[in-house]
């Protein structure tokens, strides 16, 4: 904001000379309680706006000048209402439109902030704000405005008549706004003596500085005195109780200070106004009653490409991350400064696993960039190797230790997970760490000694645990094989959530939807030309089509190769009948149809110019005469090809499996994004019992500068039969990977991946069986991997924030609606939270059903004794309990069964039919016909 720090003792006086009578405090219980009503605000001025942090608050008050139109739309899309900030009482030299002033709009200066008094009074002043920053932002889709320096002319009027002209100048102004912009909302900075006048106009009150004030970068930080406090406390009391207005105030504390914003916000809220705490510039991430709890942890590797792909913080950090609520924003310090901002606030924290390779970065800028965000409160967690560590030994507490060479080390002391977790210990006797730590108090998670020819001890720390944050260092990582398997040393979930100091957060999850797991189905499009060594040899895409697709009637994404089946592909000849076969199957109301390109890309890097096209020993793509590899005609051209030849009308391409390599870079991804494509495929998830780790299980996903690739849960037959070189049936082997994804963990949905080839050969489509059969045993939730898409792009864009009470606020991005609980965090508390349908006890916590894309979640440490949602197969679309009663309505891709609890009978009306449950002890379980409800009634006894 541009603030005018008057002298308290004159606002007074001033305040006091409108006739307003001042009321005394009441009491703060009240005040508290008519705070929870007001909406939450949040202030940010700065550039590259969090959007994560800032997504939970209802009103979000930037400067448009900062704001992209992305960043704009997404938090509109999340729900957040945008307002611009207006100085109306004054302009910054620095200011773009500040050239456009005439001399005589101009009344005095602010020496605090070097800027401009305007001259309200002048009508022509409020067409220059109209023009200039009020319609703009009108046009650009903001909801409203906060307006800013209503108090400026008291610098410059000396009598009541100058401040009543004033007054008169900027109620005209604010009125001129409302009959421009009736839908608009509009905030005012203090201007107590004018909202007599506009009260009727404006939407809220904000004022600054009730504990801590700022004023500039000249004065800096100071508190108020009581009686200052006291005047304005009295002062918003009174707006309050005539003018019903909520009222917001802001408070400010510097970086080092920060440990007290959150008692100062309680301060506020027990007086009854909105708070919000944060820097004086406005620059860094603050808090309200709520406070944003980051997801975000940026990530720090070395490569001299921008793709993640190969990085091990992608590769063996995202997952656990992940399963723990929390996420990786990605940052390649070779390619991309260092952010300059504070990231308290954005961040969780920052890890880092470097390559080994040398840093292009100066390592002393690294190390005081890593000093400063530690300062700012982030702690720091180091895998691999510790960058710079001589230029960072001061921050980490370490020294080097010399004279190594050819010293037998043995174990010294090592944290219990230590050689338990996957891989065993073996201490090594080469590539030896050279470090140790130097404090007394650091918790030495693996300590190894050497004795020396002086009868002393050597002793080096390979992992630690420090009061910033921790480091493991190879070879004391992970334990890496010859065939490419990787086992975790320790247990990397508690070693981040210790080093990183990370709190305990309702995690969000898309491996589960209304207390079941998820259960998706889709095919590659490679082989549906091939013939089955069956009887008559048949296409392998009817034998897909007829023996797996029509039998089971699960809801199945599935793709062809538009160079396989089409006229301008391979086998044109056998078009006519494979197209029929194609168009049979995407009839299928349980199909959802996809495309797997035009001539299937071996090397997506091809299209970015990434990849040595030497290297393609058997090409780029399958070889269609005449044909050059072209992106668009890969995604678009394949796209408009099935709707135009084999979907129906009324269902066309949803979206896109990668094929090859499966790693498209960012023009891929963007292209298919923008012609509305959902996309899906890649990753390396397949364990198995000789190769299985947490270290090799992927993310949810890889951001790519054109956008999210959806990774496929677990990889398909191709892996599990050798390259397809048999044996055919290993394929079945996939339900040793879904068991290992479940549990002590549930990691992953159950996902069925395969291609057309698989209807070539018995065993193989027996193996197919087997998985199915499997997976329907496990009473999942099958949705689309559409579906499943939707949940994984959301689940980088949904958002947590703790209010004052200790309740969360949820913002899930539309497609969240499970939220893990943690083992001891508790249960949900179904009388006061909202948006909550129910909750189901998991073996790795408890999984919480969200019935609203903005819930509120209480926990107690009990599970609550009310009826309840325990699972069902359907997507939760509504749930609201009354007294007598729970309406809901749920939507299915197969027939609805819904398990309720706890009751000892139940019945289910719907306005044409009536369903009774059947009892399974405190449950009350539904089996019916259809695949929607909408607007049912349960009633149980």
């Amino acid at each position: 904001m541009v603030f005018n720090f008057l002298d308290m003792r004159i606002c007074s006086t001033i305040f006091l000379l409108f006739g307003i009578t001042l009321s005394s405090l009441s009491a703060a219980g009240e005040h508290s309680q008519a705070s929870a009503s007001a909406p939450d605000i949040a202030f940010f001025y700065g550039q590259s706006l969090p959007l994560q942090a800032l997504q939970n608050f209802d009103q979000l008050v930037v400067q448009p000048d900062h704001v992209t139109p992305l960043e704009r739309r997404q938090l509109q899309h999340a729900g957040v209402k945008m307002l611009a900030y207006v100085s109306i009482g004054e302009i910054a030299k620095s200011d773009k439109q500040y050239d456009k002033l005439n001399s005589d709009w101009i009344s005095g200066n602010n020496p605090n902030w070097a800027s401009r008094i305007l001259d309200v009074r002048n009508s022509a002043v409020a067409s220059f704000l109209w023009q200039h920053y009020i319609k703009p932002a009108k046009n650009s889709d903001y909801q409203g405005v906060f307006l800013d320096t209503l108090d400026s002319y008291q610098l410059v009027a000396k009598t009541d008549a100058q401040r009543e002209s004033y007054k008169q100048g900027l109620a005209r102004i604010i009125k001129d706004i409302k009959n421009r912009w009736p839908d608009a909302i509009i905030i005012i900075n203090r201007g107590f003596g004018i909202i007599p006048r506009i009260a009727s106009q404006i939407n809220g009150v904000v004022a600054e500085s009730l504990f801590s004030a700022f004023g500039g970068d000249k004065e800096g930080y100071t508190q108020v005195s009581a009686t200052d406090r006291q005047w304005l406390i009295n002062s918003l009391n009174q707006i309050k109780k005539n003018y019903q207005l909520p009222i917001t105030v802001v408070d400010y504390l510097p970086d080092d200070r920060w440990q007290e914003a959150a008692g100062l916000a309680r301060k506020i809220d027990a007086l009854g106004f909105t708070p919000w705490i944060s820097d004086g510039h406005l620059n860094n991430v603050g808090r309200g009653r709520l406070q944003p709890q980051p997801r975000k942890i940026l990530a720090l590797y070395d490569n001299n490409k921008d793709d993640i792909y190969e990085s091990n913080t992608h590769r063996r950090l995202a997952e656990p991350l992940e399963y723990m609520g929390y996420q990786l924003d990605y940052l390649n310090i070779n390619r991309q400064a260092l952010p300059p901002m504070n990231l308290r606030g954005r961040y969780a924290g920052i890890v880092s696993w470097f390559s080994g390779k040398p840093l292009k970065l100066s390592k002393k800028h690294l190390c005081q960039w890593l000093k400063r965000q530690r300062q700012n409160g982030l702690y720091i967690s180091i895998f691999g190797e510790l960058p710079a560590a001589v230029r960072c030994a001061k921050l980490f507490n370490i020294k080097s230790v010399n004279n190594l060479s050819g010293k037998t080390f043995s174990l010294s002391q090592r944290q219990e997970s230590v050689g338990q977790f996957e891989a065993k210990l073996r201490v090594r006797h080469i590539q030896i760490p050279d470090i140790a730590s130097t404090r007394t108090n650091a918790k030495r998670w693996l300590q190894l000694e050497a004795s020396t020819k002086i009868k002393s001890t050597i002793k080096i720390d390979p992992i630690v645990i420090d009061d910033w944050g921790g480091y493991a260092l190879s070879p004391y990582v992970t334990v890496d094989g010859a065939d490419g398997t990787s086992k975790w040393l320790f247990n990397p979930f508690k070693f981040l959530r210790k080093s990183l100091r990370l709190n305990t957060i309702p995690a969000v999850d898309i491996s589960t939807e209304s207390g079941r797991r998820i259960l998706t189905i889709h095919i590659d499009g490679d082989g549906f030309v091939s013939h089955a060594e069956l009887p008559g040899t048949p296409y392998a895409g009817a034998v897909i089509f007829n023996r797996i697709i029509k039998h089971y009637r699960l809801p199945t994404t599935v793709s062809i190769i538009e160079a396989e089946i089409g006229a301008k592909g391979l086998y044109s000849k056998q078009t006519p009948a494979l197209e029929k076969i194609a168009r049979s199957i995407f009839r299928l109301p349980y199909v959802e149809v996809a495309t797997h390109t035009f001539s299937h890309p071996f090397f997506w890097q091809v299209f970015d110019g990434d990849y040595d096209v030497g290297k393609a020993v058997y090409g780029l793509n399958l070889p269609v005469p005449g044909y050059s590899l072209n992106l668009k005609r890969e995604i678009i051209g394949s796209t408009n090809y099935i709707n135009t030849h084999l979907a129906p009308k009324n269902k066309q391409v949803k979206m896109i499996l990668w094929s090859g390599n499966t790693r498209p870079g960012a023009s891929a991804v963007k292209m298919a994004t923008d012609d509305g494509l959902l996309n899906v495929n890649g990753g390396d998830t397949w364990p198995l019992p000789y190769h299985s780790s947490i270290s090799m299980i992927w993310p949810v996903g890889r951001p790519t500068g054109g956008g999210l690739q959806v990774y496929a849960p677990v990889l398909n037959e191709d892996v599990y039969t050798n390259d397809w070189q048999g044996p055919y049936y290993g394929y079945r082997d996939a339900i040793w990977s879904f068991k290992f994804l479940e549990t002590p963990r549930r990691l992953k949905p159950i996902g069925i991946y395969y291609h057309f080839y698989s209807g070539t050969k018995l065993a193989s489509i027996n193996a197919l069986k087997q998985v199915y059969d499997w997976a329907l045993k496990q009473q999942p939730i099958p949705l689309y991997l559409s579906q499943y898409a939707q949940r994984a792009n959301a689940f980088y864009r949904a958002s947590l924030a703790q209010k004052l009470d200790g309740s969360w606020s949820i913002n899930t991005a539309t497609y969240i609606h499970t939220l893990r609980l943690p083992k001891n965090m508790g249960w949900p508390d179904l009388t006061r939270s909202t948006g909550i349908a129910g909750y189901r006890q998991g073996k790795d916590g408890v999984y919480v059903s969200l019935s609203s894309n903005r819930p509120r979640l209480y926990l107690q440490s009990k599970p609550d004794p009310r009826l309840h949602l325990v699972n069902t197969n359907g997507v939760v679309k509504y749930w609201r309990r009354n007294k007598k009663n729970i309406q809901l309505s749920l939507s299915a891709n197969v027939a609805i069964s819904l398990t309720v609890a706890p009751a000892s009978s139940c019945e289910l009306k719907t306005s044409r039919h009536r369903y009774h449950s059947q009892t399974q002890g405190m449950q009350q379980i539904f089996s019916l016909p259809v695949k929607m409800l909408k607007n049912a009634k349960l009633i149980c006894r």
